[in-house]
């Protein structure tokens, strides 16, 4: 063991548990690690390989004072005793000090508060702020219908891109999905992304509550070395502070475009009203932000070829449920466009002819076109889901309507019901035979190609009125 070793060794003796979890937690010391007693973890420390990692950690401040420890500085800094680079007295270990040795630090003296933005600065930086939260919206969505992947990198897969800009998120992706991410709408896990449980509140939000929750999650997440007490420095000292880490370049310059995105500072550098509060520490303040946005609107017009027009940004609760039943139109925002497959989706999800006809009727202006109520009376699908994933949906009609029955919670013995219950078995006697493990559905005539299922156990579980979910039977 060398002499430098050994006064490391005595203070990682003396040190209680909870030090020694943080202190091995950053310098990133592996749970299998070969050793046998502290002398053994006191020269792992001291290896240049170990504390490079450490250095590569440090913010400007910290390796500031640690190159000033090193060349006669006594003051010592409680970061850097924690991570082993300096003693309580403000010694610097010999071979800490000799990989310091010859290294810089950049010249700061420049680096200003953010000049706050003109007026005709902070209109556009607005519309920016409030494009961002809709095409997270638009994300959050996208998401809900399927994960998305990511390749090893852990960007976003090119077939997500493209599925992403259909949606109208053709740029920005991996950073907006950063952003919904530190938010905690988004979460990654195996290399798929998918939507929180926190999503649904946030999409039924008003687009100044959508901002100021991304704002603040943005704040939160900021590493230490770019943050000032609650608040952040001026956006320009980010890109120095990790000095010795050559990754820290990218990752500064990425915290700056999510910055330009949020609407948090402009591309010269200069600070809008509203961001000046989060950047000292303060409560986020929307009221300068909602002055120069759009007014969001309750109301669609709705046309004869089956689409709705929105007047202007619409009120995000309404938003997302016309996204249910509609698709909008890539080229134009604000133009909706209902399908077959658009009403039949949003059938899936819950929705009925009634509450469609009802959601259509209070936010339409001015009334509601007669080939509306023509074409939503048009036969629907019935899916019905075996268990292999795919579905084959066929026509559905009200007149179609079979006997259903239900277990009774009693005897256990079939009841037959007229209307289809929330949980509910084929009567023994329409039964379908055996189960071929494909999609079918319970068609308005029979066909001799309709796969059957098994005679008894088959459970039909109601996704919605006209949506119906069968799981495979299992055997006696």
């Amino acid at each position: 063991m060398s002499t430098h070793a050994r006064p490391l060794a005595v203070r990682l003796a003396a040190a209680s548990d909870d030090e020694l979890t943080a202190l091995f937690l950053a310098r990133g010391v592996r749970t299998d690690a070969p050793w046998q007693d502290f002398f053994d973890a006191a020269e792992a420390l001291l290896e240049p390989a170990s504390i490079e990692r450490a250095l590569v950690s440090l913010p400007l401040a910290d390796a500031a004072a640690l190159l000033d420890a090193t060349r006669g500085g006594a003051q010592s800094v409680l970061r850097l005793t924690a991570l082993a680079l300096q003693d309580p007295s403000g010694a610097v270990p010999v071979p800490v000090a000799e990989h310091v040795a010859g290294r810089t630090l950049p010249d700061t003296a420049d680096e200003k508060p953010p000049v706050a933005a003109s007026e005709s600065e902070s209109a556009p930086i607005a519309e920016r702020a409030f494009t961002t939260a809709s095409r997270i919206a638009d994300m959050l969505l996208v998401a809900r219908e399927a994960p998305l992947g990511l390749l090893a990198t852990g960007s976003l897969a090119a077939g997500e891109k493209k599925r992403l800009a259909e949606a109208g998120i053709g740029q920005d992706a991996d950073d907006l999905r950063t952003i919904a991410e530190d938010a905690g709408l988004l979460r990654a896990s195996e290399r798929r992304v998918q939507v929180t449980t926190e999503a649904d509140a946030w999409l039924s939000l008003p687009f100044a509550d959508r901002w100021a929750r991304l704002a603040t999650a943005f704040r939160e997440a900021l590493p230490a070395g770019a943050r000032d007490g609650d608040g952040w420095l001026p956006p320009a000292a980010w890109l120095h502070a990790y000095p010795w880490d050559p990754s820290w370049p990218e990752r500064g310059e990425g915290l700056r475009r999510r910055a330009l995105l949020l609407g948090l500072m402009t591309a010269a550098g200069t600070e809008p009203e509203w961001a000046a509060a989060l950047r000292r520490g303060d409560r986020v303040d929307t009221t300068a932000l909602e002055r120069l946005v759009p007014a969001e609107v309750d109301r669609v017009f709705l046309q004869n070829d089956l689409t709705a027009i929105a007047p202007g940004p619409l009120q995000s609760g309404l938003e997302v449920r016309l996204r249910g039943m509609a698709e909008r139109d890539s080229a134009q925002s604000s133009s909706y466009r209902f399908t077959a497959e658009s009403i039949d989706r949003a059938l899936i999800e819950g929705e009925t002819e009634a509450s469609v006809l009802d959601f259509l009727g209070r936010s339409r202006s001015p009334a509601c076109p007669s080939r509306w109520r023509t074409w939503s009376g048009r036969p629907r699908s019935v899916t019905v889901w075996c268990g292999c994933g795919r579905r084959n949906p066929e026509p559905w009609s009200p007149a179609a309507t079979r006997t259903w029955s239900r277990p009774s919670a009693s005897t256990g013995a079939c009841v037959r019901s007229a209307s289809p219950p929330r949980t509910a078995c084929w009567s023994r006697a329409s039964a379908p035979r055996r189960c071929t493990g494909r999609w079918w559905t319970r068609a308005t005539r029979r066909r001799s190609s309709t796969p059957r299922v098994r005679r008894s156990r088959c459970v039909v579980r109601l996704r919605s009125t006209r949506s119906l979910a069968l799981r495979r039977p299992t055997r006696r």
